[in-house]
């Protein structure tokens, strides 16, 4: 998955380079849920830090010999309280924006490497290095089934212990002993 960060700090980059991937993918999207969900984040930080404050308030006014069930300290808590409703709203809205960011974010492909060359299919693309030799068969090549065959009857292992998705090949039930 690509980090949301290299989109919102380069989102011209990767929309170049997911071209290089071919054409479809759209950072835009990304971009508008990613500024919904920054701004709904800040809002409740500020939220957060005002209800953090009030209760801070309340303490200090007691301390200093309010009266906890006075009027002032009643208007703190009720406002705390209706702080703390509206950060409570505010939290699935957030979490629905993060699960579509992460839906869009999975869609998107890996980026390709920047020395990658381009082409539409490898026909286009240019070779730059080869590693080991190829691959030339020097015997027969056998099917898996002949080679199971040939390994189980040659094997001091017992045949219930051998592997049986090789023998279920040719592997037929045995009658019951009490058959006709």
């Amino acid at each position: 998955m690509l980090d949301i960060k290299l989109i919102r700090e380069n989102p011209d980059a990767v929309r170049d380079r997911l071209r290089q991937r071919g054409e479809g993918y759209d950072i835009a999207p990304i971009l508008d849920l990613e500024h919904q969900r920054r701004e709904l984040e800040v809002q409740r930080t500020e939220l957060q830090t005002r209800s953090n404050e009030i209760g801070k308030t309340i303490g200090q006014n007691i301390q200093a010999g309010a009266d906890p069930k006075g009027d002032e300290i009643a208007a703190l808590r009720q406002e705390g309280n209706n702080l703390k409703q509206q950060i409570s709203e505010l939290e699935p809205a957030e979490k629905d924006l993060k699960e579509q960011l992460t839906a869009l974010l999975l869609s998107l492909p890996n980026l390709p490497s920047e020395t990658t060359p381009i082409g539409a299919n490898e026909t286009e693309n240019v070779e730059i290095d080869r590693w080991g030799d190829d691959y030339k068969i020097t015997h027969e090549v056998l099917p898996h089934g002949d080679i199971a065959e040939k390994w189980a009857s040659s094997s001091p292992i017992a045949p219930s212990k051998l592997p049986k998705v090789a023998l279920l090949r040719s592997w037929e039930p045995e009658p019951p002993s009490n058959a006709p």
